[in-house]
């Protein structure tokens, strides 16, 4: 065995170091959560805003600038009418009413000569049953042929026969 000679210099024992990196225990390394502002933060906040004149940055929070009544409201005062003032009157005009009985007229002949819907009365004569479409169409188209005959008085058929079946079946006799 070599005879080693002792030296007050140490060599290299462990892992060499490389940079300025520091070894840190893990309560140091762990990131600090604070709650709330640093102390002292309200008194300074409030004296930067008031050097610096800027009010743009507000806290939307706060409230409202909207002004607010202090009277309520069924105690508002109540203008009162002057006799000078005098109520609006509508006036009605006296022209009659003209009913467009050649247009009805038109519409009515229209209505009759509607292939459509004497197709459509042809099957319900029939007995057969109508879609939901064609229904509604001869629901329309019916209701709208029977509003221009009461309008224009033509509907005279089944009122003479009930008159005259009437005058018939009477107790008096007109001889």
């Amino acid at each position: 065995m070599t005879r080693i000679k002792k030296s007050r210099k140490t060599g290299p024992i462990g892992q060499i170091k490389s940079g300025n990196i520091k070894t840190s225990s893990a309560k140091e390394r762990k990131k600090q959560v604070r709650k709330g502002q640093k102390s002292g933060s309200r008194h300074s906040q409030a004296a930067e805003e008031a050097r610096t004149g800027q009010t743009s940055n507000k806290d939307p929070r706060i409230g409202s600038t909207k002004a607010v009544s202090l009277v309520a409201p069924n105690q508002q005062p109540v203008e009162k009418i002057t006799a000078k003032t005098k109520p609006i009157i509508k006036q009605i005009s006296n022209k009659p009413i003209v009913e467009p009985t050649e247009a009805w007229l038109a519409e009515l002949e229209q209505i009759e000569n509607d292939l459509r819907l004497q197709d459509l009365m042809a099957q319900l004569d029939e007995g057969e049953t109508l879609p939901a479409n064609d229904q509604a169409y001869f629901n329309k188209k019916m209701a709208r042929h029977q509003f221009l005959i009461e309008k224009l008085g033509l509907d005279t058929d089944e009122d003479d026969d009930a008159l005259f079946d009437e005058f018939e079946n009477s107790k008096y006799d007109f001889e």
